[in-house]
């Protein structure tokens, strides 16, 4: 696990986001947390920390899809400052994946082009910085595409 080294973006503005349990995103505090959620269905999560610039600007973002996809996927919020990073390898903040399932006790990321993969750090499993709505929506939608198939198979 390597510590959070910096913020990607930093625009000066002082953003006051609401908190996540206002608006259905959901704060993790261990890996327990993501694990329950991942039985309902994917889990897009957000690595950060509330005074990081570009966190205030992707929070909102993130808690807009929370409320899109309520019945349908989590939304999660690591908190760097109060929780650390739960063992999940951060350089910088935000940052962004969405998680299908757990093979073998081994997270399943969903890349940018709808394929799997258990390897976080591949350049396309995860989202550097703030990031655009559908840019997480559609990574999310292949991951409730891929969840759907992987039920109907069992």
């Amino acid at each position: 696990m390597l510590a959070v080294s910096g913020c990607t973006e930093n625009d000066g503005n002082d953003i006051n986001a609401s908190s996540p349990a206002d608006v259905g995103m959901i704060s993790a505090s261990s890996l327990g947390d993501i694990n329950s959620a991942l039985e309902d269905g994917p889990v897009l999560a957000m690595i950060g920390f509330d005074s990081c610039p570009g966190c205030k600007v992707q929070k909102p973002i993130m808690e807009d899809i929370s409320l899109e996809y309520q019945d349908r996927a989590t939304v999660i919020y690591i908190d760097t400052q109060k929780v650390g990073t739960l063992g999940f390898s951060v350089y910088y903040v935000p940052d962004s994946f969405v998680i299908t399932d757990i093979e073998n006790g081994t997270y399943v990321y969903m890349r940018r082009d709808g394929r799997t993969t258990t390897d976080r750090l591949e350049k396309d499993a995860r989202f550097i910085g703030v990031t655009r709505k559908a840019d997480l929506t559609q990574t999310l939608d292949y991951a409730l595409k891929e969840r759907s198939k992987n039920t109907a198979e069992n």
